[in-house]
């Protein structure tokens, strides 16, 4: 098994996966560049990324070149954040949030605007020196486009959350939100509540369905036995 491991995580191509030690580090530098170059170009760079740490010196030096070229950059880090945001020069560009509620957040999610042809990926993986060098982890891409919207969604929520959330600041210090209008006051709750709604909906559907499917079974019975008592004479 562990020579079976070492091989896939050496392999060098896959069709839709980046898989580290060999894979995910280029790939996300790949995607941060094309940030820069589309700003450099005169468009438009920005980067959402939610983690649980950030700690490896690559990552954060190719985020503060992005910061200095003009993409915006919002992270959402639960835990470890070595990089300090909203320094002139250097990180003014880049935004860090915290947030800590009652549930264990442990989701990766990375989202790149990529001049309005917006990647969204899944990932097992920090940007830890660990997870990108020394450990096999994977980031797979979401192409379902209504699932892209929902976990985009769910990343600017989280970016309202006044209540729960905590900002960082040039020093490294981390601040309550300000209450502003379309602020919510706990982005998990929120998620939760809506998922609750949506399995409710969900269920509501189902019993509609199977009571669909009751009918027509029962009708289709209905037909058979009118069927079996008409003679072929008759038909």
């Amino acid at each position: 098994q562990e020579k079976e491991r070492q091989e896939l995580a050496h392999q060098e191509e896959y069709q839709k996966l980046l898989v580290s030690p060999n894979g995910i580090r280029n790939a996300m530098y790949k995607l941060i560049d094309k940030e820069i170059s589309n700003v450099n170009h005169g468009g438009k760079g920005l980067i959402i990324a939610k983690l649980n740490s950030l700690a490896d010196k690559g990552m954060i030096d190719k985020l503060i070149e992005a910061s200095k070229s003009g993409v915006k950059i919002q992270l959402i880090v639960r835990g470890i954040c070595c990089l300090n945001a909203g320094i002139n020069g250097q990180t003014e560009n880049i935004e860090v949030r915290s947030i800590v509620g009652r549930f264990l957040e442990h989701s990766r999610i990375f989202w790149f605007f990529n001049d309005g042809d917006d990647k969204l990926f899944l990932s097992s993986a920090d940007w830890m020196t660990r997870n990108l060098n020394r450990r096999m982890e994977i980031v797979c891409p979401v192409e379902d486009e209504l699932i892209k919207k929902r976990l985009l969604k769910s990343l600017n929520l989280m970016l309202l959350d006044y209540g729960k959330g905590r900002s960082m600041q040039p020093n490294g210090e981390y601040v309550r939100l300000i209450k502003k209008e379309g602020y919510i006051k706990d982005s998990q709750m929120a998620l939760y509540l809506e998922s609750v709604n949506e399995a409710k909906l969900q269920k509501v559907d189902i019993q509609k369905d199977a009571f669909t499917t009751r009918l027509r079974k029962n009708i289709a019975k209905s037909l058979l036995k009118l069927a079996n008592k008409i003679s072929p004479n008759h038909i």
